[in-house]
């Protein structure tokens, strides 16, 4: 009986035989299909668990056993019937491989020998017997030709890891260098699988990599890393998906064994972030330009401010959104995604230029604009724009600190109330200056102004008798 699925009650007792050794058997038994039991078996000796019958099965060969089933019987009864058979064939000169755990053979393979006959009187120190019982296995690199007698030695010969070879060896993949290894049967011919003509490397940042942008392919990580002058790690970060972008510009992914684009929804983003990127965002025209005639577009605020010069970027989004008609001089709008302008009520209207006269308070003098008091001062006109709309204290000229304020129609300034605040950043006192009435929102301002130094004007306060020359000062209180 080949197979076979048991019912609910039931289980199988089976004997496992080798075709080499007819005096090793194991006895098993299981209540699951008896194809499915065998092919866990097979797995567990390949993963190398360590107990004596898997060992045997690696050693001897899967192909070198035959399994049978022996009987079926009542799940009740399966352990009695099983220690029935153990019993019987331990009473006879038969090696049972029913044993406990022994320790795991470190670098046990799964690759299956060759059915080969041993003879009798095998010398245990030989070669060939340690090749035949699976403890020594030669090894080839295939691309070079060379043969080393062990894993050991190939590992220190070809300068890589025993793992890496084992696993070449196992699967047939290639490593990094593009070498490839097999193991060797007794006939010092080459075990080979489907795998060694296939093109799988060993481990994800050796598989093949391709720029997406470019459309450039390269053998591994490293190669397209050496292309672009950048890191390893910023390529492989980048092609298994856990990055967008490399530098800004580039996407990368892994290819399949199939050459195909190994993708996930950050190569999508990171694509369509490019892709935006060169994408025309802003359209611009003079405000005199009222026919639309002379467009100009750009790609980002940084060209755009390059471009027209601009002082600033702040009002350009209110400009294309319509809240305001134009940013010095220039209308701007939103481009959709075929680079047309999208339209506000404001783009429309005429733009009106709002001029508003500015003075400045420590010299009184009047001006017509802001550039025009810039133009005076040799100051940036937006600086004097916020002193003016009382969004800063002044603004620094030739050491000094001007305070600008707009006018009103009847050319008399319109003061805000940071207007009124002193100038001189608040310390820990605040003094009043007796003679003058003057304010100051520190000792330093005090001393700086006066000319009566730190040390006079701290014993002043703490009480002493100190002659301040007419500039005696209390302390005003919060």
């Amino acid at each position: 009986m080949k197979d076979y699925k048991p019912d609910t009650n039931q289980s199988i007792i089976y004997i496992v035989r080798s075709i080499l050794e007819k005096s090793e058997i194991y006895i098993g038994k299981t209540n699951r299909q008896f194809s499915k039991r065998k092919q866990e078996h097979l797995d567990e000796a390949r993963k190398g668990d360590g107990t004596k019958f898997h060992n045997a099965l690696i050693n001897t060969g899967f192909a070198n056993w035959e399994w049978e089933i022996l009987e079926i019987c009542e799940r009740a009864k399966e352990f009695d019937i099983e220690k029935k058979y153990i019993d019987k064939f331990s009473a006879s000169n038969i090696n049972l491989l029913n044993t406990a755990s022994i320790k795991k053979v470190q670098n046990s393979s799964s690759v299956l020998q060759p059915i080969v006959k041993r003879t009798p009187n095998s010398n245990t120190n030989s070669d060939l017997f340690r090749r035949e019982a699976g403890i020594l296995k030669p090894v080839i690199n295939l691309v070079t030709g060379k043969k080393y007698k062990s894993l050991t030695d190939a590992s220190e010969t070809e300068n890589e890891a025993k793992s890496s070879i084992r696993i070449s060896c196992n699967t047939g993949a290639m490593l990094k260098n593009n070498s490839r290894f097999a193991w060797l049967d007794l006939d010092n011919k080459p075990i080979l699988n489907t795998g060694h003509s296939s093109e799988k490397v060993i481990g994800l940042s050796a598989r093949k990599v391709k720029n997406l942008i470019t459309g450039k392919l390269f053998k591994n990580t490293y190669e397209a890393a050496k292309e672009h002058n950048v890191s390893h790690t910023a390529i492989h970060s980048n092609a298994s998906g856990k990055s967008y972008l490399v530098k800004k510009k580039w996407v990368f992914c892994y290819l399949d064994d199939s050459r195909d684009e190994i993708l996930n929804k950050k190569h999508s983003v990171g694509l369509d972030k490019l892709k935006d990127k060169n994408r025309i965002k802003y359209i611009v025209w003079h405000i005199n330009d009222l026919k639309m005639e002379n467009l100009y577009k750009f790609e980002n605020l940084e060209s755009l401010s390059n471009g027209l010069y601009l002082k600033g970027t702040s009002h350009v989004k209110s400009v294309c959104e319509g809240k305001r008609t134009h940013v010095e001089h220039w209308r701007v709008a939103f481009a959709d995604n075929e680079g047309n302008p999208v339209l506000k009520k404001k783009h429309h209207q005429v733009a009106k230029r709002v001029i508003r006269q500015v003075i400045c308070l420590d010299d009184e003098k009047i001006f017509q604009s802001l550039s025009e008091a810039g133009s005076n001062y040799q100051l940036n006109s937006g600086q004097i724009g916020k002193c003016a709309a009382g969004k800063a204290k002044s603004v620094r000229w030739n050491g000094k600190r001007l305070r600008f304020a707009y006018v009103d129609k009847k050319g008399k300034p319109l003061l805000m109330a940071i207007h009124n605040e002193i100038l001189d950043t608040r310390g820990k006192q605040c003094l009043m200056h007796i003679h003058s009435g003057q304010i100051f929102n520190s000792l330093t301002a005090f001393c700086r102004k006066t000319g009566v130094s730190q040390k006079r004007a701290k014993k002043f306060l703490a009480g002493e008798k100190v002659d301040l020359m007419g500039h005696e000062f209390i302390v005003l209180k919060d």
